[in-house]
């Protein structure tokens, strides 16, 4: 299973190879960001075994990657710590490295490094209850791909 931030989430669901046709299944894995190749040298049996190949890719995709709720991670664990889900990535990014600056003590136009604005939100996720609906989601989210 492979879980990625909501803001990679394509467009559309991603569907079952037996409901697209050929051209169909290789833009759709270039939606989810999957780009195949068939070489100019590739004919007859190599380019059914290219399409197999993708069918198959495509399904691995449809039963095993899943995307977290939300629009960007910044934002979901706002809202697993029961914080106001702010307007922008970029305002919810600016959120945490303010928290990470206010829990070491840094002044305003000092700036923590990647490592400790992560060991803050790890140490806010440390903090969700157990009874937090995003969790919920997110758990059902896992457990829904594993039933598969």
């Amino acid at each position: 299973m492979v879980v990625l931030d909501g803001d990679q989430r394509p467009q559309k669901e991603i569907l079952r190879s037996t409901e697209l046709s050929g051209p169909d299944v290789s833009a759709q894995l270039k939606k989810i960001g999957i780009a195949t190749r068939l070489r100019d040298s590739d004919e007859g049996s190599n380019a059914e075994k290219h399409s197999r190949r993708e069918r198959q890719l495509n399904d691995w995709c449809f039963s095993h990657l899943r995307y977290l709720p939300g629009d960007c991670p910044e934002n979901l664990l706002l809202e697993m710590i029961g914080e106001r889900k702010r307007d922008s990535s970029k305002a919810a990014k600016e959120f945490w490295l303010d928290a990470a600056r206010v829990s070491l003590g840094l002044e305003k136009e000092e700036y923590p490094p990647a490592s400790d604005v992560l060991f803050e939100q790890r140490r806010r996720l440390a903090e969700v209850p157990n009874d937090s609906p995003v969790l919920a989601q997110i758990i059902k989210i896992v457990e829904e791909t594993l039933s598969l």
